[in-house]
């Protein structure tokens, strides 16, 4: 009996340093079972978890981001495409979800509210490694319908490469995205699009790139340390 279920995203390089050619992405999950489901001697018989591959993409599809919906599905962002794709990890393929306009990526991805996701779209080339500044929109997806809706909240002209996103504490409607050429945080309220700079560092003047991961640190701040 499974209890729960770890998602992990491997790809064979990354966004921000290495060469496309040697990217080959795969959706890998590691399942874990249920203590409480098995004997003593199954324990001592049977490893707790064990890792599978749910699928391997082909022909250079490069998967960027992945948001786990509430019925375990995952859902994957496109970095050379503007495409975004739904698997259930027990489907031998996944389902093409939804083409986006006017971008050639698709690159952080985040649930806001139950099933209903935030996406990044916009110019980022995985041959250069760039982005287009000024190229970037949000948008949404809601999950609920049986058809998924989906419409532009705002675009952010003065964004140079958006990447991953997390939720500010406290604030559902808010959250904060990585810009990982300007070396800043932006702070966005996905209800009214309301958008601007809530942190910045001289680092990336130095060649160095702010990556996503380190929005960590900030979602545990308050509401009233972050501002517009």
């Amino acid at each position: 009996m499974l209890n729960s279920i770890l998602l992990l995203l491997l790809a064979a390089s990354s966004l921000l340093g290495h060469p496309t050619s040697s990217w080959n992405s795969e959706i890998v999950i590691e399942v874990h079972e249920s203590q409480d489901a098995i004997t003593e001697d199954e324990s001592a018989s049977k490893s707790s978890s064990a890792i599978e591959l749910a699928y391997q993409f082909k022909n250079q599809t490069k998967i960027e981001n992945i948001a786990a919906r509430p019925n375990g599905n995952l859902l994957l962002t496109v970095v050379n495409e503007p495409v975004m794709y739904q698997l259930n990890p027990k489907a031998s393929h996944p389902e093409f979800l939804h083409q986006f306009p006017n971008g050639t990526s698709l690159t952080g991805i985040i649930e806001t509210a139950p099933d209903i996701f935030i996406i990044v779209a916009g110019n980022w080339s995985t041959a250069t490694f760039q982005a287009t500044p000024g190229s970037f929109t949000i948008w949404s997806i809601d999950m609920n319908p049986r058809t998924p809706a989906v419409k532009m909240i705002t675009t952010m002209p003065g964004a140079f490469a958006l990447n991953g996103m997390t939720i500010l504490d406290g604030s559902p409607d808010i959250v904060l995205l990585s810009d990982s050429a300007l070396g800043s945080v932006w702070k966005l309220n996905v209800v009214t699009g309301e958008h601007g700079i809530a942190l910045s560092s001289p680092l990336p003047q130095d060649g160095v790139l702010l990556r996503s991961t380190a929005l960590a640190c900030i979602k545990a701040q308050s509401t009233s340390s972050i501002q517009l």
